[in-house]
């Protein structure tokens, strides 16, 4: 990875040191949404929107370093997780009409198609 190898901060990785930062960069996402009620956290999230941004890249270089130094195909195995967070057989649910009707698909943002296609 280019930008820790010129930095010298490949020596450092490993799953415990990475897994580690990565928790930490996280919490830091929650620093300013601890003790706030739910309804500032539209104005907190337009207020803080670039520090959080930066808190979100941390935590994405982090998870690629990690990927990385582990060989694990980030988009596959995300793809494979979400289709079995959200297919219907995996969760043990009947048929996809009652996960229709219950309005998981709206809900969640994830159709079908999006899960098993790969752009």
């Amino acid at each position: 990875m280019p930008a820790a190898g010129r930095r010298d901060w490949e020596q450092f990785h490993n799953l415990r040191t990475l897994s580690t930062s990565i928790a930490l960069e996280a919490a830091e996402l929650m620093e300013d949404t601890q003790w706030a009620s739910d309804s500032d956290l539209p104005a907190i999230a337009t207020e803080h929107l670039e520090a959080i941004a930066e808190e979100i890249a941390d935590v994405a270089i982090l998870l690629t370093y990690l990927a990385h130094d582990l060989n694990v195909e980030m988009e596959e195995v995300v793809r494979r997780k979400l289709l079995k967070m959200f297919h219907p057989a995996s969760a043990g649910m009947r048929t996809s009409a009652m996960w229709r009707r219950r309005g998981v698909w709206r809900r969640s943002g994830i159709g079908c198609d999006r899960l098993g296609s790969r752009s």
